[in-house]
């Protein structure tokens, strides 16, 4: 499965959390999961460069 890559600055979603009244309570920037690498090379640049990210908020 193709997955589209669409970078945005980082300040792009958190300053929409924010105007949206939102506290960022943590972030993850997981990494690939093991074998992941091995089976998709042309994405080895995952292996230093986020590709993922989760936040989870609170309403203030």
């Amino acid at each position: 499965v193709h997955v589209r890559f669409v970078h945005r600055p980082l300040a792009r979603y958190l300053n929409a959390l924010v105007a949206a009244g939102l506290l960022v309570e943590r972030m993850v920037e997981p990494a690939p999961p093991p074998g992941f690498l091995a089976q998709a090379p042309e994405y080895t640049d995952a292996a230093t460069v986020p590709r993922l990210l989760a936040l989870r908020c609170r309403k203030t």
